[in-house]
């Protein structure tokens, strides 16, 4: 009797602790569930939060559209100094350039290049550089040239928003130039000659640190190439004495309103590609464009300058303008070169009755073509890529061809001999069907064949090569 009731004390004491055990893991789970990032509590304050946000956000807005509409009766543009002040008159806070600290100090109200309004938290927000003083001597390394004239070479300070400074030791400062890892490449000058020149294509000057909001002086000449690309630009200020703004010197950014200013003679390759910019204004000054200068943006609208005498292939591939824009020869419009595709939906979009050549990049993964039919007429296709296809067919007229890349080819049509090639020319992950007219010579046949059991495959298509079929 006594072994009993020590078992069932023992069942007892057992029960106890698992029920303890139980009830601590439940609080546990309770308070993740109030307490944790995505907890009750969390989730009720970011959601107070945005609310608050978006409450400021709409009443900035009826300030802003309370200016405009009375600008519009006045027949006036509206600034954004403008759009700041009734901000403030109308919400109260504090103003610094751009940035609005709302009465309560939780939030801040930006007013951006483009006068679209931005609420953020405290601290996130950031003054336009053009309401900043110039950064001193000591965020910069530079050098002196051989005409007395400052070249600069990295920004050392941390701010988001920078002001360069116009002089550093009283020279002007006139060449901005990132001074790391060199490549060689060619750019096209105003007077259609090629000229080799020297780029880096890692490490620009800010080293990679996030400039938001940028000011160049009027002093500065040339930009120099990879000089401020993938540097987060959102507002972008340039040099009314700027001539030259070389490769890649903006790519990769976040530029929404672009203005280039009367003076600007050249832009090289991929100067401000995939940057986000949907309004651009380029200048009459301008000659040169370079190949892809503003490919991958998400300009709805495109006007060439009257001045230009060469525009370099793909320079507005990828955008959202849903139209071809054509070559430009001596100064004049070329219909027989295909340059660019500048939508994302070039299916049904793209007439090349006529076109002799497909310039470099003319389309790219994004231009959205599933089928390209390339017609008689056509000699040269120089490079450019697409994403899957499920047709491409390649017409006899063809006498050259670079290197294109593709994704996925479900059918494949070549009706031409051979080309002047000797390197690998077409790229892609996988082809379904191949059609080429027939030929005796068998290691051909197997060559082709081949191609369709590759899951990368490289198609060589050399001079004396007959093409064949696989009926």
């Amino acid at each position: 009797m006594k072994n009993k009731r020590l078992e069932s004390k023992g069942i007892t004491l057992i029960a106890l602790i698992v029920t303890i055990i139980v009830l601590l893991i439940l609080a546990g789970v309770a308070i993740q569930a109030l307490t944790g990032p995505n907890g009750i509590l969390n989730n009720s304050i970011e959601a107070k939060k945005q609310t608050n946000m978006k409450n400021i956000l709409e009443k900035a807005n009826l300030a802003k559209q309370d200016v405009i509409s009375q600008n519009v009766l006045a027949g006036k543009e509206t600034t954004k100094d403008e759009i700041v002040d009734k901000i403030v008159e109308e919400l109260g806070g504090n103003k610094n350039g751009n940035l609005i600290t709302e009465v309560d100090d939780e939030y801040e109200i930006m007013v951006k290049d483009d006068n679209q309004i931005e609420v953020v938290e405290k601290g996130e927000g950031y003054v336009d550089a053009i309401y900043k003083d110039p950064a001193p001597e000591s965020d910069f390394r530079y050098e002196v040239t051989e005409d007395n004239e400052i070249k600069i070479l990295e920004y050392l300070g941390n701010e988001e928003s920078l002001n360069i400074p116009d002089t550093i030791e009283g020279k002007p400062v006139t060449i901005l130039w990132a001074d790391e890892y060199w490549v060689t490449t060619n750019v096209v000058k105003p007077d259609g000659t090629f000229e080799p020149t020297s780029s880096q294509p890692a490490g620009n000057i800010a080293r990679d640190k996030i400039i938001k909001s940028l000011k160049i002086p009027d002093t500065v000449r040339i930009i120099e190439m990879f000089a401020f690309s993938d540097s987060g630009i959102e507002t972008l200020y340039l040099s009314s004495g700027l001539e030259e703004i070389r490769d890649s010197a903006f790519s990769n950014n976040n530029i929404k309103v672009l203005e280039i200013p009367e003076g600007v003679k050249v832009i090289g390759q991929n100067t401000f590609s995939s940057s986000n910019i949907e309004k651009l204004v380029i200048p009459d000054s301008v000659t040169v464009i370079n190949a892809r200068a503003f490919a991958n943006n998400n300009l709805t609208e495109i006007n060439l300058p009257p001045n230009l005498n060469y525009l370099g292939g793909g320079a507005f591939t990828g955008n959202k303008a849903e139209k071809m824009l054509y070559g430009i020869t001596n100064g004049k419009e070329d219909r027989t070169k295909f340059n660019s595709y500048c939508g994302r939906h070039a299916e049904g979009n793209l007439d090349l009755e006529g076109i002799v050549t497909i310039e470099y990049f003319a389309l790219d993964s994004s231009s959205g073509v599933e089928n390209l039919i390339i017609p008689e007429g056509v000699e040269t296709i120089n490079t450019f890529m697409t994403g899957d296809l499920k047709k491409l067919v390649i017409p006899s007229t063809l006498k050259s061809i670079g290197m294109c890349v593709f994704g996925n080819i479900e059918y494949f049509e070549i009706k031409r001999e051979s080309f002047n090639t000797n390197t690998p020319v077409i790229l892609c992950q996988k082809i379904g069907t191949i059609k080429v007219p027939y030929s005796e010579d068998h290691s051909i046949l197997e060559y082709y064949k081949e191609l369709l059991s590759r899951e990368l495959s490289s198609i060589f298509i050399t001079n004396g090569y007959t093409t064949i079929t696989d009926e």
